[in-house]
């Protein structure tokens, strides 16, 4: 039995560019969108009345909101994601992150709930700030169905009963935020093999590169839905190939064997006029006509 390790950190940004199809293409996102995207229901931004919904989603096991020590007042989800949506003015400003946690495929589905809640409850006291985290199981078409994960999305700010206080600064520097990352990576690590033990199995994860382990070999690279679905059309487009260089193939044998079959017709009959022609002459050379006498 083997696992792998994928723990990545993404960053929710206000304004987005991306190419598409050769051309740059401006975008905003709304973090409240985001967070009703990973907990699959409704999210209201109290800001705007603007609801997203995206209850259709039928993966998500488990959402729940963990909040750092120093907040003791209760916060709902519409109203966490709408102050940061208020909190957050500049037009590119970076709203949340976010740690994607691949779960180990062989553990329960009970300890799956609780290595999301305890890697929440991490995040929350490290960065003391609240986490909303959500379980979501691979089913469905075109889906893994060993890709179980946690989604963890969290302000960029630091939250108390006053509300929102200072940045992240230490992961907005481009000079500390790699060592943070490690941090994060080690903890989210430990907390899968802690949850392997108990499950009695003997794997391990680890979050090193494996570069810094020592091993040759190029890293893996995770398949998210896009990836899939680019390597699913670009399949579809092969058997397509395949079914038409087949199909071609069929067609260009079927009208060489035609042709053949016709010149071994032309060759046949040309041979049995040969052959009757000779015939003839056969019979004419063995009964030759007699020569009349003439009284």
């Amino acid at each position: 039995m083997s696992t792998f390790y994928h723990c990545e950190l993404v960053t929710i940004k206000r304004h987005r560019v991306t190419r598409r199809k050769g051309k740059t293409v401006h975008s905003s996102r709304k973090v409240c969108a985001k967070a009703a995207y990973n907990i699959g229901g409704k999210v209201t931004d109290l800001t705007t009345g603007k609801t997203y919904n995206y209850s259709s989603k039928k993966d998500v096991v488990m959402s729940a909101i963990i909040l750092p020590p120093a907040r003791t007042i209760p916060i709902t989800r519409d109203e966490l994601w709408s102050l940061v949506e208020a909190c957050e003015r500049r037009y590119d400003s970076w709203l949340a992150r976010e740690v994607k946690l691949a779960l180990p495929n062989f553990i329960s589905q009970d300890s799956k709930q609780g290595l999301a809640l305890a890697a929440a409850r991490w995040l929350s006291v490290f960065l003391k700030t609240p986490v909303d985290v959500a379980l979501h199981r691979s089913t469905g078409k075109g889906k893994n169905p060993l890709n179980d994960h946690a989604h963890l999305l969290f302000p960029t700010r630091a939250f108390d009963d006053d509300g929102f206080g200072e940045k992240h600064r230490n992961l907005d520097n481009k000079f500390t935020s790699g060592e943070v990352v490690k941090t994060i990576r080690k903890a989210m690590s430990d907390l899968i093999n802690e949850f392997i033990a108990k499950a009695g199995f003997d794997v391990r994860v680890d979050h090193r590169s494996n570069k810094e382990r020592g091993i040759n070999k190029a890293p893996t690279k995770h398949d998210g839905p896009a990836r899939r679905a680019i390597k699913r059309e670009i399949d579809k487009q092969i058997q397509k190939t395949e079914v038409k260089l087949a199909d071609d193939l069929d067609r260009t044998v079927f009208s060489t064997a035609n042709k053949v079959m016709g010149e071994i017709n032309d060759m046949h009959s040309q041979v049995l006029n040969l052959k009757n022609n000779h015939a003839g002459r056969k019979n004419t050379n063995a009964n030759p006509d007699k020569p009349k006498l003439v009284e």
